[in-house]
């Protein structure tokens, strides 16, 4: 049968990354704005150490390069960003790595609740944008914020927070997942639990 996980055992538990992101086309155009980003920085760079004597054009070298530097940082962090789940008995750790930067979040298990898939939420246009025609860009930046703040498709409720990963999944690979994960530590994840005191 065809997997869309690719589990490995570690020592205490389970590795779990996925197999396919079906954000590879939005991977290769943050790839590009990072080249962009750093190339800028590089060009801002060497106007800054081309200048013999004190100019104001420096200080604006200086924050474009700053802002250049930013923005490449930014886009190729986002190009390179995986995710993967550390799973055990007692915990779920969730793992998101990339070039510059490796995050995790542990979770315990026994207060884990309504573990469900979401889908892609639709972006809010901006205010000023146009209606049909954005002469502006002004949605199209919007787009791009949010696909850059994406959070996830996969979805639980851990005490009074939401939290969300699965960046790029689809409902088939969280079905996937909820299956290994209930087969692997007996815990039904997709239950919320009851809060309220018996009477």
């Amino acid at each position: 049968m065809d997997t869309n996980l690719i589990v490995n055992d570690k020592e205490g538990g389970k590795l779990i990354r996925f197999k396919v992101n079906t954000n590879q086309r939005s991977r290769l155009l943050f790839f590009f704005g990072g080249a962009g980003g750093l190339l800028c920085a590089l060009i801002f760079l060497r106007s800054i150490v081309t200048i013999d004597e004190f100019h104001p054009v420096i200080i604006l070298s200086l924050l474009m390069l700053v802002g250049a530097a930013v923005l490449g940082y930014r886009y190729f962090n986002k190009a390179t960003e995986t995710e993967e789940i550390f799973v055990d008995k007692e915990w779920l750790i969730v793992i998101e790595k990339s070039v510059f930067r490796t995050k995790k979040k542990a979770f315990k298990l026994e207060k884990i609740s309504d573990f469900h898939f979401i889908e892609n939420e639709k972006y809010t246009p901006h205010p000023l944008g146009g209606g049909s025609w954005d002469q502006f860009g002004l949605n199209a930046r919007q787009k791009e914020m949010e696909k850059i703040h994406e959070e996830g498709n996969f979805m639980f409720d851990y005490g009074l927070h939401k939290i969300k990963f699965g960046k790029g999944q689809g409902s088939w690979v969280f079905n996937e997942l909820d299956v290994f994960l209930y087969e692997y530590t007996g815990r039904d994840l997709r239950y919320k639990k009851n809060t309220e005191p018996d009477i």
